[in-house]
């Protein structure tokens, strides 16, 4: 009796819990920014959600805050919007095992190592990690090895062979040094890695560029919608991943027609943007271009949230394909920010409605 009274409190206390850690934690957050910001302005954004940061890339001396989702709102309270699901998205492991049920846009994952050995999604020990990938090597040009929780892009690994020649994110690997840095990894989920389709591949080959959509379910109608979308490339600085916070640009994506905005990049020290037009450094044109079948990718992806109204706020990475797309990986705690540098989210009266009825306004 006295273990479920205690369960049922701890469960009571959780959430609360975790809210406490990040309200704490939020005004860390403004200690790595330079950018001179007054120190009365700084406190009286404080006061109103607002970190430093924001008020630069939101240009919030020109621009109406309350149109935009503050960030108190985003770190404190956002995370929590998918409940007990959340875990379904926190963890790419059982994130795969969801997908299975989805296979037109399933990633395929290998296997999972854990010090030095693999073991399959499914539980059965294969053995030594490194013979593992090279036979998978074998059959599969390239693989994605990346830590089963994580977010940003961090420590994510692309193993590929060419010839005899073994690769880590382009540079040679000899057997010795894939051995030893299997042995450091603790649950890596191994993936098959995406081919993008060559319209995208063109704004820059190196990385995959992805899409990153915003789903929220409509309060009146039950139904989802994107709330946003943004279409992020790669750079050298953010190789080998398109993160914003790696260095990688990002382009709004016209909900209506797929049509990109100019791509912005954003220093996290001071909160400086830079448009482009173009791409800085592949020269392909930004501003402007459709993003190819994206009436049949709004329609599926629709379609694919439909089937679990239990995720009710994802950030989805989709990477577009040649035959459709592939979701890498839902986000229950998506980077609101990104899409708030394009346009603040509050000018929607549904994404209104639906942080209302959520407790996040």
């Amino acid at each position: 009796m006295l273990r479920k009274t205690i369960s049922f409190h701890s469960s009571r206390l959780e959430i609360p819990l975790r809210r406490l850690i990040r309200v704490i934690r939020l005004p860390q957050k403004e200690f790595g920014l330079k950018a001179s910001i007054p120190f009365p302005i700084r406190l009286r954004m404080l006061r109103r959600g607002f970190i430093g940061q924001s008020y630069v890339i939101y240009q919030l001396h020109k621009n109406d805050a309350s149109q935009y989702l503050t960030d108190y709102q985003m770190f404190v309270r956002v995370p929590d919007l998918n409940g007990e699901y959340r875990v379904l998205l926190h963890d790419k492991m059982i994130f795969s095992l969801m997908m299975r049920s989805v296979p037109a846009h399933w990633v395929q994952t290998f296997g999972v190592i854990r010090k030095g050995r693999v073991y399959h999604v499914a539980g059965n020990q294969a053995g030594d990690a490194t013979g593992y990938l090279l036979e998978l090597l074998q059959t599969h040009r390239k693989l994605v090895v990346k830590p089963m929780k994580g977010s940003r892009g961090r420590n994510i690994r692309f193993l590929s062979r060419e010839g005899d020649g073994l690769y880590l994110n382009e540079e040679p690997l000899s057997k010795k040094c894939l051995q030893e840095l299997a042995g450091e990894m603790h649950d890596y989920l191994i993936s098959r890695y995406v081919e993008q389709c060559p319209e995208i591949s063109a704004f820059y080959p190196r990385t995959v560029n992805t899409l990153r959509i915003l789903t929220m379910w409509d309060v009146d109608l039950g139904e989802p919608f994107f709330a946003s979308a943004l279409f992020r490339i790669g750079r050298p600085s953010s190789y080998p991943v398109d993160n914003l916070s790696h260095g990688g640009i990002s382009a709004d994506v016209d909900i209506e027609t797929g049509r990109l905005s100019k791509a912005v990049s954003f220093s996290p020290e001071n909160g400086n943007l830079m448009w482009y037009a173009e791409h800085p450094d592949s020269g392909t044109q930004i501003e402007g271009f459709v993003l190819p079948r994206w009436q049949k990718v709004k329609a599926d992806m629709l379609s694919f949230c439909r089937s679990m109204p239990f995720l009710q706020h994802v950030g989805w990475d989709l990477a577009l394909t040649a035959h459709g797309f592939r979701i890498i990986e839902g986000n229950h705690n998506p980077a609101m920010r990104n899409h708030q540098i394009h346009r603040p989210l509050l000018t929607d009266p549904r994404v209104v409605k639906f942080y209302k009825a959520h407790g996040v306004l």
